[in-house]
């Protein structure tokens, strides 16, 4: 089996809270994470990217999910029920069956590093993500996400060259896809 390789970046951009986006941040999960973020004329600019995909993982929130939902009935692997404080430190959450209700990876999500970000946006600003992957050439593809503090707008490179080509020579063509 192939590997997916992906190259994930922002724009630069402001937001309303240094603190809250200092937050964010600590939430985004990726492999080599880099921070951009610069000054200038005392503005500071934020701007990431990875060689990976990158998503927002709140595994606090996440797991107070969990111990909510669960009524506080929320085990370790080795039957023990456990407290709301020792619960955020595990990786894995169980129910009084012994079935697995919480998974480290069950916090990430990709819709959330949207919406969380557009929070901190401020009025006239954009947040811009880029990501594109392929496997070993064998496809490449690609999508676009423009937000602001109230919409979002996104688009996949593979949905754009789809709609181009059927636009161009019709609905019934023999185009070949390359990916």
């Amino acid at each position: 089996m192939a590997n997916t390789y992906y190259y994930t970046r922002t724009n630069y951009f402001r937001v309303t809270s240094e603190e809250a986006y200092r937050k964010y941040f600590r939430c985004l999960c990726a492999e080599d994470l880099e921070d951009f973020t610069k000054t200038e004329d005392g503005v500071v600019y934020h701007c990431f990217g990875g060689y990976s995909c990158i998503e927002y993982c709140d595994v606090e929130a996440a797991i107070k999910d969990v111990y909510e939902e669960e009524n506080g009935d929320v085990f370790n692997e080795n039957g023990e029920l456990l407290d709301l404080e020792t619960a955020l430190k595990q990786t894995e959450l169980y129910d009084q069956d012994g079935h697995c209700i919480f998974d480290e990876s069950d916090a990430d999500s990709s819709d959330e590093l949207i919406t969380e970000i557009q929070k901190l946006l401020p009025d006239g600003e954009c947040f811009v993500l880029q990501e594109i992957f392929h496997q070993k050439l064998k496809f490449v593809n690609g999508y676009a996400v423009v937000a602001t503090n109230k919409e979002v707008k996104h688009i996949s490179l593979s949905s754009f060259v789809d709609s181009a080509i059927e636009e161009l020579v019709g609905k019934d063509n023999k185009v070949t896809r390359a990916y």
